[in-house]
């Protein structure tokens, strides 16, 4: 009986916790004005390790089996979508699928569906997330799958480096650094970088590797590409997947781009871009 009581108060704790967190979260949400902003993130960020922290499993994480490995999602309908696009229907890698590659690139990495798969196909992984509770749950699968062959980001890619809004949307996959439609009014603080920073600063030679650049950002996906010509231009062999489906005329600027850079670009179902290029030996 004493059991019965104490697991209930745990439970009761737990959910005044998450309760206390979120009405901040909420409040500040909606007010502007940067020294309100201030107090919204850190409101937030401790929101999400409460989230996570809790154990709430009804509305919070979900445990999935796949045939590549283990998964903890967000418990929602867009992180069941994602796994079905990025494991049943291929989205990101549907034509190279049967390729390998020295080095993939996953920008916009969730919690690690796609760093999952490409685990299994890259001899080195590098993932960027800049949301803080996709970025744990990303750690953790990693973690969960034992993958020595990924390193992690708690970062944002652009065109850029420095501090920039993170704008969260209905689901966890949809923040975006674009207050685009659907998105809350106020952002969360995260760092940001250009890929070109990133691999320079680990001396990666790229002039002799087969490349994978998988790029899903919700709208910002041309930065990503600006802050990366010396990356798309510099691998022996260089494939990019390229969601540009969330403003409209985006996936023309973003085939635009990459034909300057000299890659074939071909379409599928105005979704992702698929695009390659090869230097001369």
């Amino acid at each position: 009986m004493k059991n019965a009581k104490a697991v209930t108060a745990v439970t009761l704790g737990r959910a005044l916790l998450v309760r206390a967190f979120s009405l901040p979260v909420n409040a500040f949400g909606i007010l502007p004005g940067a020294k309100v902003n201030v107090i919204a993130d850190l409101t937030k960020k401790l929101y999400y390790f409460t989230l996570f922290f809790t154990g709430r499993t009804r509305k919070g994480i979900a445990y999935c089996s796949t045939p590549l490995g283990h998964l903890l999602i967000p418990y929602e309908d867009g992180s069941f979508y994602y796994m079905r696009e990025i494991l049943v229907e291929e989205i990101y890698d549907k034509p190279w699928k049967d390729e390998t590659f020295d080095l993939i690139i996953d920008v916009g990495a969730h919690v690690g569906i796609f760093t999952l798969k490409a685990s299994k196909k890259g001899k080195k992984v590098l993932a960027f997330e800049p949301h803080p509770i996709n970025y744990l749950l990303l750690v953790k699968n990693i973690e969960l799958n034992t993958l020595s062959n990924v390193l992690t980001f708690k970062l944002a890619i652009s065109d850029r480096a420095g501090i920039v809004d993170l704008y969260e949307g209905r689901f966890s996959g949809s923040a975006s650094l674009k207050a685009l439609p659907g998105r809350r009014k106020a952002g969360i603080k995260v760092k940001c970088d250009t890929l070109d920073n990133i691999v320079g600063q680990m001396n990666l030679d790229l002039s002799d590797m087969s490349v994978f650049l998988k790029v899903d950002v919700e709208g910002s996906e041309m930065e990503v590409l600006r802050g990366a010509s010396y990356v798309l231009r510099s691998a022996k062999r260089m494939k990019v997947s390229c969601a540009s489906y969330h403003y409209a005329g985006e996936i023309l600027e973003v085939g635009r781009l990459l034909r300057k850079m000299g890659f074939r670009v071909f379409k599928s179902n105005n979704y992702i871009i698929y695009a390659e290029r090869r230097n001369a030996d």
